[in-house]
């Protein structure tokens, strides 16, 4: 993101405003505000059918390696049914990406 000058920093963290993603949840890969099957689902369709687009890469980067791949939807899947490790930070509620990578979150609806 180019800096430019004046850009505002209404959260005093040193990034321009305009250069930051939406916050997120880590799991909530359809956006809709719950963590549960459909959200591995959702995933798995857009890898292997051409599913839906993606609003915020980083929630749907289960494990937060950088990286979407199958590893995220078996991540999720296996958190929510067979007592996996949880979703690392932001989870269970809305935050900001503490790991630098990549993927971004254009748009979340549901923070």
């Amino acid at each position: 993101c180019d800096i430019a000058a004046g850009e505002e920093d209404l959260d005093g963290n040193g990034i321009p405003d305009s250069c930051e993603d939406a916050p997120f949840v880590r799991g909530d890969v359809n956006t809709d505000g719950m963590q549960d099957i459909s959200d591995g689902i959702y995933l798995l369709s857009y890898f292997f059918q051409s599913g839906p687009s993606l609003l915020c890469q980083d929630a749907a980067d289960g494990n937060d390696d950088g990286r979407l791949d199958v590893a995220d939807a078996a991540y999720l899947i296996f958190y929510q049914f067979l007592e996996g490790t949880p979703p690392p930070a932001p989870f269970p509620g809305c935050g900001d990406d503490p790991t630098i990578d990549a993927l971004g979150c254009d748009h979340f609806l549901g923070c």
